[in-house]
C-alpha cells in the first residue's frame, strides 16, 4: 500500500484487494492517498474528477464502516481524518460519511488515550473540514490538550510543531463567545 507510486495504482489496488483491508491497510491506504496528493502525484483531481469521486466511493464506504463500529485505534481515527484532510477530501463528497464516522468514534472514544500527535492531528484535521467539526469534539480535545499541558511530564510529549498545528487548528475554527 505505501509503496504505491501514484494514487492511480493505489486506487487500483484497493479495487483488487479492498475487501481484504484491516484497519491498518485501511490507515494505510488513507495516508499514502493523502502523501501522493501533498506531493502531486496524481492526475486525479480528487476532490473533483468525476472518476476520482467514482473511485472513492468504496473505500470511502469501507473505511466509514470500520469507524461506525467505534471499535478502532485512536491513531486510526486520527490518520484517516488527518489524510482526508491533507487530500483535500473535505465538504460534499463520498468522504463525508467518513468525516461523519470519525469525528463520532472520537468522540465516543476516551481522548486520553490519544497520544499528543493523534491529538493534533485531529485537531489540524477538522479544522481543515469546517463544516464536519463537532464543537463537542472540537471542546473534548480542547480540555484534553489543556490537562495535559497543565502537566510538565505531559506537557514535554507535545512536539512543537505539534503545539503549533494545535493552535492554528483552534485558531482556524474559534467562534465567538456566546452570550
Amino acid at each position: 500500500i505505501t509503496s504505491s507510486p501514484d494514487a492511480e495504482s493505489l486506487l487500483s489496488l484497493f479495487a483488487r484487494r479492498g475487501d481484504d483491508f484491516n484497519d491498518r491497510h485501511i490507515s494505510a491506504f488513507w495516508t499514502t492517498l493523502g502523501r501522493l496528493a501533498r506531493a502531486g502525484q496524481t492526475r486525479l483531481r480528487l476532490h473533483a474528477d468525476a472518476d476520482a469521486v467514482d473511485a472513492l466511493r468504496e473505500p470511502c464506504h469501507v473505511t466509514a464502516a470500520l469507524l461506525s463500529t467505534q471499535l478502532v485505534e485512536p491513531r486510526v481515527v486520527s490518520s484517516v481524518l488527518h489524510s482526508l484532510a491533507a487530500a483535500r477530501l473535505t465538504g460534499h463528497g463520498p468522504w463525508e460519511h467518513v468525516w461523519r464516522d470519525g469525528a463520532s468514534a472520537a468522540l465516543a472514544s476516551d481522548l486520553r488515550e490519544y497520544a499528543p500527535q493523534a491529538l493534533s492531528n485531529l485537531a489540524w484535521a477538522l479544522a481543515h473540514n469546517r463544516g464536519s467539526a463537532p464543537s463537542d469534539l472540537l471542546d473534548a480535545i480542547a480540555i484534553e490538550i489543556t490537562a495535559r499541558l497543565s502537566s510538565p511530564h505531559s506537557a514535554r510529549s507535545f512536539t512543537p510543531q505539534g503545539l503549533a498545528n494545535t493552535a492554528w487548528a483552534f485558531a482556524e475554527v474559534s467562534r465567538p463567545a456566546s452570550a
